[in-house]
This record gives C-alpha cells, structure tokens and sequence, in this order.
C-alpha cells in the first residue's frame, strides 16, 4: 500500500481500535471479578449467565455504534465526501467483533487460561491480517486500506467464532 492508503488504514485501525476498548461497557473487568467469585461459591447459573449475555450486549451495543456512525458517513454531507469514508465504515463494522474479543480476553483470564485468554486477539488476528494482505498483494498489487481493512472484518469474524468455542459459548 502506499503512503496516502496506509494513512487511510491507520487512521481507521486507530479508531476501531478505541471502539474495541470502549464497547465492552467495563463488562471485561466485571466478567474478570465476578466469574471467580461466582465459581468460588458454586453459583454456576450465574457464571453461565453472565459469560453467556455479555458478549450479546457488546455486539448489540456495538451494533448500534456501527449503525450510528455508518449513518453519520452516509447522512452527513462533509463526512459523506471524505476521503476517509469508505475506510471508517468498515472500521465501524469490525469494531463490535473487536469488542468481544476484548471481553473474551477478560471472561479467559477469568478463567485462568492464558492461552483462550490472549492468543486470539494478540496473535491470532495479527496473524491473519498478514496473512491475507499477504495474498491479497501477491494477487493483486497495490493494496488499499479497504482490502487490508476487510482482511481484518473476516480475521475477526474467524477469531471471535474460534474464541467463542474455546471459552465455551
């Protein structure tokens, strides 16, 4: 990618990545404080609950994020022609996925597994994302941020539905 499309890419990553943080809502931390104090004391219908519904609230709230800000890009006149559209939109799409990888990163050290914990979303997804624009710049040089950008929607798709089975969801 050149300089112009690796800006698009890295001010879109950026802004993803701050939505990651934000759209757990702090259920990251609260799954990580109340699994073992649940499991502790043998309230196993309340770790199965709230294992199960935070990652339901991340995306919906994430959902909402996405629906808002594509919104905004597509409604709003000066954000409809900048440059920065396209890039942000898919950002915005692969935001929520990016949250649920944030509280799965909680709910594995909740559990005390290191490995269901940090791999997916600190090795795994990178990985990925190398791996397709990889391929995609065999195939079809020059890359641009929305190719990098889908690689890394897809990468998280696939991420999150491997995080998914290894915690137990």
């Amino acid at each position: 990618a050149g300089a112009e499309e690796f800006g698009l890419y890295a001010y879109a990553f950026t802004w993803m990545t701050v939505l990651a943080m934000v759209l757990p809502l702090g259920l990251n931390d609260a799954v990580l404080r109340l699994v073992p104090e649940y499991s502790s004391t043998e309230k196993w219908a309340r770790v199965r609950g709230i294992v199960i519904a935070s990652p339901f609230i991340v995306l919906l709230f994430g959902a909402m994020v996405a629906v808002g800000g594509i919104l905004a890009f597509r409604l709003i006149p000066p954000l409809q022609s900048s440059i920065y559209a396209n890039s942000m939109e898919i950002a915005l799409l692969t935001a929520p996925m990016l949250g649920v990888l944030v509280l799965f990163e909680g709910t594995g050290r909740a559990f005390g597994s290191v490995v269901p914990a940090f791999t997916p979303r600190t090795l795994a997804l990178p990985l990925f994302v190398l791996l397709a624009a990889f391929l995609l710049m065999r195939l079809a040089p020059p890359l641009s941020a929305g190719e990098i950008l889908w690689a890394t929607f897809f990468g998280a798709l696939i991420v999150l539905l491997i995080q998914a089975v290894m915690i137990g969801i």
